[in-house]
């Protein structure tokens, strides 16, 4: 059985997340969700329930923020919002758990 905290994020990032091309998720959509799941997120790493941390990225991004998708640990995850992003709609990266 997966944790709860873990499915309970995935299931609030699923529901805040329209469909990856529509451009209504904006740069500050994104960085509230980040900010908001955050904490969350720190506390399951610290408490091992999830292994690491993913940065995903819609399918327009810029090449600056393409760079940074991947798991990374907490420490060594990228900040977002990425201050290279080039894109005309602002960086829509985003922080996702990796359960263990």
């Amino acid at each position: 059985m997966r944790p709860p905290v873990v499915l309970a994020h995935r299931g609030l990032l699923q529901s805040r997340l329209p469909h990856q091309r529509d451009q209504r998720f904006t740069a500050e959509a994104a960085a509230a969700l980040n900010g908001e799941l955050t904490p969350v997120y720190r506390h399951a790493y610290e408490m091992g329930v999830v292994t690491a941390i993913r940065v995903s990225v819609q399918d327009d991004a810029c090449p600056a923020c393409g760079s940074v998708v991947g798991e990374h640990s907490w420490w060594q995850r990228p900040p977002l919002p990425n201050a290279k992003c080039s894109s005309l709609h602002g960086c829509r990266c985003l922080y996702e758990a990796v359960p263990r």
